[in-house]
């Protein structure tokens, strides 16, 4: 039988440029916590970074309803997400990318973000989800994609078909690695491109890479 070889796709700096997103959105939330906490905003700037650092090992550090919800913000998350949406865009190289992974095997979606802010995102840079026949999010899997039980979930998917080794792209080492533990063979492509503003709080800090580091471009079929 056949194998097919998954391509998986980290969400934001490999498919999306979220940067300038990002930032707006986390300015939006610090803005409506100086209204609600009557703070001026560097002080209500000093408390959502805080908030974020209180937080740092939880499993859904990325996702801003936790912390909004943390801080008694609501649903300003969502509000944030909506009003800020035109600043997101396709990554350069992204479409190129996908192009050349459909020739590869299925395409599949893993993220840090939960399943609501990944639909949105695609939405908004006119992707269709239904591109990726499998999406994976924090709140699919119960955990991010900085813990083994991520990649876990991940592989107890493909143990239900008849999946090879992935490919997998993503713009953080860290990721990578992580993946590599639970993936010995698997095929990494590293992309360079930020994805959240360290300034207000959600900055990550890489750990070293144990293999070769590549681009959108190095995306090719496998020799047989």
């Amino acid at each position: 039988m056949t194998k097919l070889i998954p391509v998986l796709f980290d969400l934001d700096g490999v498919i999306v440029d979220n940067v300038a997103f990002e930032n707006a959105v986390t300015r939006t939330i610090i803005q409506q916590l100086a209204v609600d906490r009557n703070l001026p905003m560097l002080d209500a700037e000093r408390l959502w970074k805080r908030t974020l650092e209180a937080h740092r090992r939880h499993a859904r550090w990325h996702d801003y309803s936790y912390h909004c919800q943390a801080l008694n913000l609501g649903n300003s998350w969502r509000e944030a997400h909506t009003s800020c949406g035109h600043l997101l865009k396709r990554c350069l190289g992204a479409d190129d990318a996908i192009a050349a992974a459909r020739e590869i095997g299925p395409l599949w979606l893993v993220s840090d973000a939960t399943h609501w802010v990944a639909a949105f995102k695609l939405a908004l840079v006119q992707i269709d989800q239904d591109v990726f026949s499998e999406i994976f999010t924090v709140d699919r899997c119960s955990t991010n994609k900085g813990q083994v039980q991520y990649w876990q979930c991940v592989k107890e998917v493909m143990s239900r078909g008849p999946y090879a080794t992935p490919i997998y792209i993503d713009n953080r080492k860290d990721r990578l690695c992580v993946a590599h533990e639970v993936f010995s063979e698997m095929n990494g492509i590293c992309v360079d491109a930020d994805d959240h503003p360290v300034s207000l709080g959600f900055g990550d800090q890489d750990s070293q890479a144990i293999f070769v580091h590549s681009t959108h471009e190095s995306l090719h079929p496998p020799v047989a």
